[in-house]
């Protein structure tokens, strides 16, 4: 839909409008799928085989800082459903 603005089929005119309005919320940009945040923040989609390495690597940057520091530079740059649960 990002791409092509064509609705999946078979949907109701609400689910229609959900949809739509949730993916207003993505684009794509540079072959990477993209999440607008509050404000001008935007965050890469990060897919589930990336994810455990990303933390690795962040933590490991981040000079092997803590759980909430790694969790702030994560919700700051990075997106996957649920992180930030």
């Amino acid at each position: 839909y990002l791409e092509d603005v064509k609705l999946p089929k078979d949907l109701s005119e609400k689910q229609v409008k959900w949809f739509v309005r949730k993916a207003s919320d993505f684009f794509i940009h540079g072959g990477k799928l993209w999440r607008r945040g509050s404000g001008n923040a935007k965050c890469v989609i990060i897919d589930l085989e990336r994810r455990l390495s990303l933390l690795k690597e962040v933590h490991d940057d981040l000079g092997h800082k803590g759980v909430y520091s790694v969790r702030v530079h994560l919700l700051e740059h990075f997106w996957w459903p649920y992180h930030g649960t």
